[in-house]
């Protein structure tokens, strides 16, 4: 955790066999492709199967599935797709046994535990086009859980190694523009030439229903106790 902690940038991490327990991982602001989580995306747990070579067999809270309950012997058997996962923006993959998966570089070996480095990583946010990655640049400048903000250069078809969720709106130098699922995952929207700042804001429908319901209903108890005083 020390060591992922003090390397530069942004990135996620993966473990085959939960190698860095989450409650630690968090500690120190990493983030992770993998671990404990009861409510799952299916989209993205579709997607972690093939990338983690794991394969699903009904539901489990945890992802990848340790079909045993033995974390640092289940996935033994599995190798992971490098490629795929770099699409997370997972740099570093933690294991308790050797992997050997093409465009992974182990780095060394901690108490039991292989730190590989994923060559194929991708950055948190990237520039297409004619899908390939573009040299033009593209960088988050502000991030936060419900707030994302991008600067990026076009054309081409900018793409954040963020999940697609509904309730995201993005707006393109002010404008709403249409958020599209790259790989059928992943948000990305298209940019017109030149250089740009995008916004992608969470703001869900439910969100106003909630506000609006909650107004009415303040209102409509300030009617009824304001009669009541009258009454009495």
């Amino acid at each position: 955790a020390r060591f992922l902690a003090q390397q530069r940038g942004e990135f996620r991490v993966y473990s085959p066999s939960y190698s860095l327990p989450q409650q630690t991982a968090v500690t120190v602001g990493l983030e992770f492709a993998s671990g404990v989580d009861p409510v799952q995306l299916r989209p993205y747990l579709e997607f972690m199967t093939v990338a983690s070579g794991v394969p699903a067999a009904g539901y489990s809270v945890t992802i990848p599935v340790f079909k045993k309950g033995n974390p640092e012997e289940d996935n033994r058997a599995y190798q992971p797709r490098a490629d795929l996962l770099g699409l997370l923006n997972v740099r570093y993959i933690l294991s308790a046994f050797l992997l050997d998966a093409a465009g992974l570089e182990k780095l060394f070996v901690q108490d039991g535990v292989y730190v590989y480095e994923n060559q194929l990583a991708r950055p948190r946010a990237w520039i297409e086009q004619n899908g390939q990655i573009s040299p033009l640049k593209a960088s988050m400048t502000s991030s936060s859980p419900n707030r994302l903000v991008v600067q990026a250069q076009g054309p081409g078809e900018l793409v954040l190694s963020e999940i697609v969720y509904p309730g995201w709106r993005a707006y393109l130098d002010g404008k709403p523009v249409r958020i599209l699922a790259y790989q059928g995952l992943l948000r990305s929207v298209e940019l017109p030439e030149g250089d740009h700042q995008v916004k992608f804001l969470f703001q869900p429908a439910s969100l106003w229903v909630g506000l609006l319901t909650f107004c009415l209903t303040v209102i409509v108890l300030g009617l009824y106790s304001y009669r009541q005083r009258k009454r009495g």
